[in-house]
């Protein structure tokens, strides 16, 4: 899941260097970047808890279907929209080469 929900953040310029190869204060801006961006990339199973599992919610349960109702203010829920956007086009497009 980790692989599937990581998007870190692309180099302005046009040059192809792994991020290993990276020394001192570039390493450290690209780190920060990365963080900033995907803080679910290379979490640890606390932001995780944190961002995605640990959620206030309200279920409605009808005949038909579950609805899942996500607070409006809370504060990660851009971020919980966008993993879930990103794992149902995996899901799909995997089913779809099936």
């Amino acid at each position: 899941m980790r692989q599937e929900v990581a998007d870190p953040p692309r180099e302005a310029s046009g040059e192809e260097v792994p991020v290993e190869a990276f020394a001192g204060r570039r390493r450290r801006g690209w780190h920060n970047r990365r963080r900033e961006r995907d803080p679910l990339g290379e979490g640890q199973p606390c932001t995780w808890r944190t961002r995605l599992i640990k959620v206030a919610a309200r279920v409605r349960e009808t005949s038909r279907r579950v609805v899942v109702e996500l607070s409006a203010s809370w504060p990660y829920l851009d971020h919980f929209q966008q993993v879930v956007r990103r794992l149902l086009a995996n899901s799909l497009a995997a089913a779809d080469s099936s």
